[in-house]
């Protein structure tokens, strides 16, 4: 599946809304509640995909966050995990979109390799990353390193 069918979608822009919305959560004063990130997410469903972009790149530029290709390519891995997970996990998109993400963050992974890995080393990696993501501190514990780390 190619990067360009997502661009111009809604699902597109879902994920670039959830993106904005994860890095001003992941920003040092995060603050928000509840209702001032609905009131947000509200505001940007108005906005056009180049609008959405330019506030991405603008929260982007002060917290370690991942490009827009690569946050393609983390939502083409989270459907992935979905799909060969589902009989023994019960996670959505969101979940596994932020645990790569943060994985990601704290020791880069190949994307594009872990995309085409076969389906036991990607298994591996996923479950790996869910079993041993901090998601206080965002990082991995227990000296995991996933097998498609960037060394």
């Amino acid at each position: 599946m190619g990067l360009g069918k997502f661009k111009g979608d809604s699902s597109f822009k879902s994920e670039l809304i959830i993106k904005i919305q994860f890095t001003r959560l992941n920003s040092t004063d995060n603050s928000m509640t509840v209702n001032e990130i609905r009131q947000s997410t509200n505001n940007y469903r108005r906005k056009t995909v180049q609008e959405l972009k330019d506030i991405l790149k603008t929260e982007s530029n002060t917290n370690k966050v991942t490009t827009l290709e690569e946050m393609h390519k983390i939502g083409a891995i989270a459907n992935r995990a979905i799909e060969l997970t589902s009989e023994i996990l019960t996670r959505d998109k969101v979940s596994w979109f932020m645990d790569i993400e943060f994985a990601h963050q704290d020791t880069p992974l190949n994307l594009d390799a872990l995309l085409d890995a076969d389906n036991s080393n990607f298994i591996h990696d996923v479950i790996g990353i869910y079993n041993h993501l901090d998601r206080d501190t965002k990082r991995l514990t227990d000296c995991f390193v996933p097998r498609y780390a960037i060394n």
